[in-house]
């Protein structure tokens, strides 16, 4: 049928997790991307991704961390931090459980519309108050967004 909107030019972005930064600190860190796939408008570069028009933007990010040694079980969170224009427009908190568990996986996320502005740009950076070890899975690890309009 002839009822379907196409759009394959519609500005959108996913990328995965490169492997940079392995470990997740207690300053924070920007987190880097791989190749972006799709790019549809090559709007994600250099691990940000910078509005080409203004408009509203739909944005997700996962981080999925692992416990890679024990921490201590009196500090525990890590953070996904939504930076805009180089400051802090969102945080997401998770706890880390059972944190005396090596392997042990949690998650940390974000979605939402946000209204931009030509030539903003966001990018995602990731911190954590565990004194054991932390590290990021690349291949759950994502950032991505597109155009509502």
């Amino acid at each position: 049928t002839t009822d379907y909107i196409l759009m394959p030019k519609q500005i959108c972005f996913y990328a995965k997790h490169s492997g940079t930064p392995s470990t997740v600190t207690s300053s924070a860190v920007k987190v880097e991307w791989g190749v972006a796939s799709p790019n549809v408008g090559s709007h994600f570069t250099n691990h940000k991704f910078t509005a080409p028009v203004t408009g509203n933007y739909w944005i997700s990010s996962q981080l999925t961390t692992m416990v890679a040694s024990n921490v201590d079980a009196t500090a525990g969170y890590v953070a996904l931090r939504l930076y805009k224009n180089g400051s802090v427009l969102q945080s997401s908190h998770s706890l880390v459980a059972d944190p005396h568990t090596v392997n042990n996986y949690n998650q940390v996320s974000t979605s939402r519309a946000i209204a931009l502005n030509a030539n903003d740009y966001l990018e995602v950076y990731v911190q954590s108050d565990a004194t054991g070890t932390v590290g990021l899975v690349g291949d759950h690890s994502y950032f991505s967004g597109f155009l509502i309009g």
